[in-house]
């Protein structure tokens, strides 16, 4: 039987052990509109803009405790009874079966609605599928049967159930409509007595339209608040069953292919196909840029976009990089992976500390260099492990000296401060992480370049326009009073639609490279 749905006090059940900057909680905070009236108008006018029902698996699992006497009590899997329950076998991420795992107890009712045909790629958690919705709706969906395909493989082209608008050309052609394409993050939920705060990407929330207290991946509550914004991938909706999350969103960067209207889905069969997003990533190749000016401020200007709307909300994405922006064929961006997100209602802008880690040693500033300058210099290799440095320092300064080192870098191929010149071994200080540990090289490499950071001038390529260098001058200063804040970058003219003007076959995306 199914039990009703009680609700949990997490401050209550955390108690001392909750820490204030948890992303969660600041959150579930502006949800609640225990905030400032400007941040909450802006936090309920994007929330009511998102799903209103947007946790959809309805498929009930056991949450209580095991008997003789009475069959176990039943609920969703997204509810505090379900988090609570032991589960002393949950899966790990690092299972060489984990894949397996998602298909073999994929929710229903998403199975129902979408056909998971290809591979896009992979996040900071999780994997992601590529998925088109079922036309027409299926009755036999064949769940389990091994071999059997999704039941729209064929049927939608030849169905004239399902039209377009009836302004739409296609309604009165009887050209039914493709399907909707979707992308589906799936990963391993975190149940509160599981992971705790060890992997703290569950988040408290509250249903727009019943108000019911859901316990959903940060990752998916974020993503329902950026609805509004092209910047974003657009989610759809979330499937929380036994112990995996599916988040549902659009797909738009993915490259189009007839393959997507037709592949069929092998039942409880990983797919094989690789339909792959274009990122930040293939826009430069061994210290050599891919696109012009023009397009380097067309992408960089979306993704000043993107974070002027998260910080909006006081939220800064936790992982922004290359491998973390989108790219269609047009140059339209769009930030992904909110698995990481720092949100700054409770704790404030103003931290002590900087986590360095050393595959971002590309992302070191003058503060930080002074720092490992001053408090290490007896064991100078040290610098290069993952550590915290003792650094007071505004979050803000930080993640926008951080997009200036990623528009550096896609108008010169290469990092700020770095060498122009190939390394012998084609690495460069984006990949120093590969590099060998007791590689003498790597750290002359890297100490050089934290020299230059604190003592010489910004080098900047001579043929970029005057506006583009002042916007590089005032993102990267080395003095930490000459950078600019959000307010002023916003209104520099590179960031004004200075590609605007600029023929459409100027924005186009440069080939894929393998």
């Amino acid at each position: 039987m199914e039990d009703y749905e009680e609700e949990l006090n997490l401050d209550e059940w955390y108690g001392f052990r909750r820490p204030d900057d948890d992303v969660g909680r600041s959150i579930i905070t502006m949800l609640k509109g225990d905030v400032g009236p400007e941040l909450q108008r802006i936090v309920m006018r994007r929330r009511l803009a998102g799903p209103q029902i947007l946790s959809r698996c309805n498929d009930l699992e056991r949450v209580g405790p095991l008997t003789l006497l009475h069959p176990p009590e039943k609920g969703r899997a997204d509810t505090c009874r379900y988090h609570l329950l032991s589960h002393s076998d949950f899966p790990d991420d690092n299972d060489p079966n984990i894949e397996k795992m998602y298909f073999d107890k994929m929710c229903p009712d998403m199975a129902k609605r979408l056909a998971i045909y290809g591979k896009i790629g992979k996040g900071t958690f999780g994997r992601i599928y590529a998925a088109r919705e079922i036309i027409p709706p299926p009755t036999d969906i064949g769940i389990g049967s091994g071999a059997s395909t999704d039941s729209d493989s064929g049927s939608w082209l030849n169905s004239m159930g399902v039209l377009t608008g009836a302004t739409d050309p296609r309604a009165n052609s009887g050209i039914p409509r493709a399907p909707r394409q979707f992308a589906i993050k799936m990963e391993l939920q975190c149940p509160l007595r599981v992971h705790g705060f060890a992997r703290a990407h569950t988040c408290e929330y509250r249903e727009v339209a019943t108000a019911s207290q859901r316990f959903l991946p940060v990752e998916a509550v974020i993503l329902q608040l950026l609805t509004q914004c092209d910047r974003f991938p657009t989610i759809d909706s979330i499937y929380v069953h036994k112990e995996f999350a599916s988040i549902v969103m659009s797909a738009d960067s993915v490259d189009d292919s007839p393959l997507r209207e037709t592949l069929p889905q092998l039942r409880n069969a990983i797919p094989t196909h690789s339909f792959p997003g274009y990122n930040g990533e293939q826009l430069t190749r061994l210290k050599r840029t891919r696109v012009s000016e023009i397009q380097a401020c067309k992408i960089a200007s979306h993704l000043l976009e993107a974070i002027v709307y998260l910080m909006d909300m006081k939220m800064v994405h936790g992982d922004l990089s290359h491998r973390n922006y989108l790219v269609d064929k047009n140059l339209n961006a769009q930030l992904i992976d909110f698995g990481a997100v720092y949100a700054a209602e409770r704790g404030g802008w103003m931290t002590n500390q900087y986590g360095y880690i050393e595959a971002f040693e590309y992302f070191v500033n003058p503060e930080i260099a002074l720092a490992f300058a001053t408090t290490d210099l007896k064991e100078p290799m040290k610098t290069v492990s993952d550590s915290m440095v003792s650094l007071d320092h505004d979050i803000r300064v930080q993640y926008l000296w951080k997009f200036g080192v990623l528009v550096y870098d896609l108008l010169h191929g290469y990092s700020p401060w770095e060498t122009p010149e190939r390394q012998p071994n084609l690495g460069d200080i984006k990949t120093l992480y590969a590099w060998q540990d007791d590689d003498e090289e790597k750290f002359h490499y890297l100490y050089d370049r934290r020299l230059r950071i604190m003592n010489e001038e910004l080098p900047i390529d001579e043929r970029l326009s005057q506006d583009c260098v002042d916007a590089l001058r005032h993102l990267l200063a080395r003095d930490e009073s000459n950078r600019m804040e959000m307010e002023e970058l916003q209104r520099l003219p590179w960031f004004q639609g200075h590609w605007v003007d600029h023929p459409s076959s100027e924005l186009k995306r440069p080939p894929r490279v393998d």
